[in-house]
């Protein structure tokens, strides 16, 4: 019976075999089943399957099985185990028959669509997030969007970013609990350059110290004191980074921020000033500049510690995950009841919706820019859902050579829509 090494503590590596959503798949040595509710990967690169809640999957040599809603591993028996056909063997629509199954080391693979398969989500949301200190409606404030699956379109505009995070944690669970399969947008960096985790000396996959790091230490009081502490961690971050032999990477300041930690004026540093995705790109953002427009580093850092508080707050935690990094470069299904976060913009060319198709939605109404570009941004996921074009969307980096690939799965992200 063949055995391969895992290397891959998010997703099961099932080689040439696709499964599907809904399946149960026990792993030797477990006790209990578990249910595939994510699918990404290709015929070509192979497959690999994501599963509803249990944990990470293990590391090492791996034999598993396809199971029915019977089998009970505490209680089969050896003999039962061996013959693996006899415990309830679900026959997988490849046709491939043995039960048992070799796991090889994951590589990334890119989504590819089953043909006639109907649209991946059912419900669209997009945010665009602020990174002001004092409570703001209208322009330059948070605005999120959401296309339900029934076709209604609806905006919101609150006034702070905790008001934001409240109202949307509480839509996803509803949604959840509807069995909705969501797409929740947002429109900053959910990672940064290659190796700011590691000089930083954080440990785990560099994503998600990050999100853990900033979840920690970042302050945010935009109601109450209508204060947050973005410049003071960023000073005591370049210090950090100083102090480890490292250059400092954040910059910029209004002139009551700047301390020994923070300067106003652009700094080297031996790490990328972008993101690849953006140098693709060719966005002017810079991922360290924190005042003056564009400050792409005040959106994210003001935006991951919420992100990550949605990611996993207890009703969410086991069916959301977060787009490249937990799914791979694709995604082929999503489960009922599931949610994919991911980094999208609406003026993306793949993104983009007619102007005059989304001031029709307003019914008269004066759209500002915050509110149009949201409802153009889900119009035009929804669209590409329902071409069967959105999965290609979410393997626009497949193609990018071994190490800038795992860069971007690892750490940096990448942005929905974007093709390398």
């Amino acid at each position: 019976m063949p055995i391969t090494n895992n290397q891959d503590s998010v997703a099961l590596n099932t080689g040439n075999t696709k499964l599907s959503v809904g399946q149960r798949v026990w792993i030797e040595g477990e006790t209990r089943v578990r249910l595939v509710s994510y699918v990404t990967g290709s015929a070509q690169r192979g497959w690999r399957a994501l599963f509803k809640g249990i944990g990470s999957v293990p590391l090492g040599e791996l034999r598993w099985h396809v199971v029915d809603a019977t089998f009970n591993p505490e209680q089969a028996s050896p003999a039962e185990l061996e013959a693996a056909p006899s415990i309830g063997q679900e026959r997988l629509e490849t046709g491939t028959e043995p039960v048992l199954h070799s796991v090889s080391a994951p590589s990334p693979a890119a989504a590819e669509a089953p043909p006639d398969c109907g649209p991946v989500f059912d419900s669209y949301l997009a945010v665009h997030w602020s990174s002001l200190q004092k409570p703001k409606q209208g322009r330059d404030g948070v605005w999120w969007a959401e296309l339900s699956a029934e076709g209604s379109l609806e905006t919101h505009n609150p006034s702070t970013r905790l008001t934001a995070f409240e109202a949307l944690r509480a839509r996803l669970r509803t949604l959840s609990e509807a069995g909705a399969r969501v797409l929740l947008c947002m429109d900053f960096a959910l990672g940064f350059p290659r190796g700011f985790a590691a000089a930083l000396g954080l440990e785990a996959r560099p994503w998600l110290a990050s999100w853990a790091l900033f979840e920690a230490r970042v302050q945010d009081e935009q109601a109450g004191r209508k204060w947050n502490n973005l410049y003071a961690l960023a000073a005591e971050l370049n210090l950090e980074l100083e102090r480890r032999g490292k250059e400092r990477v954040f910059w910029g300041a209004p002139s009551r921020e700047l301390s020994a930690g923070l300067g106003a004026e652009r700094v080297a540093s031996a790490l990328e000033e972008q993101r690849l995705v953006d140098r693709l790109r060719e966005a002017s953002g810079l991922a360290w500049k924190l005042y003056g427009a564009p400050s792409h580093a005040s959106k994210a850092i003001l935006g991951i510690p919420y992100l990550h508080r949605l990611r996993f707050a207890p009703e969410l935690a086991d069916k959301t995950l977060v787009w490249p990094f937990e799914t791979g470069a694709g995604l082929a299904e999503c489960g009922k009841g599931n949610i994919v976060i991911a980094e999208a913009y609406a003026e993306l060319p793949a993104l983009r919706f007619e102007a005059e198709e989304v001031e029709q939605t307003a019914q008269g109404r004066k759209l500002l820019r915050e509110e149009a570009s949201l409802r153009g941004l889900v119009l035009a996921l929804r669209q590409r859902d329902q071409e069967a074009a959105l999965r290609g969307d979410f393997a626009g980096m497949a193609a990018l050579p071994a190490a800038q690939l795992r860069a971007v799965l690892d750490e940096e992200g990448w942005i929905l829509g974007l093709f390398c």
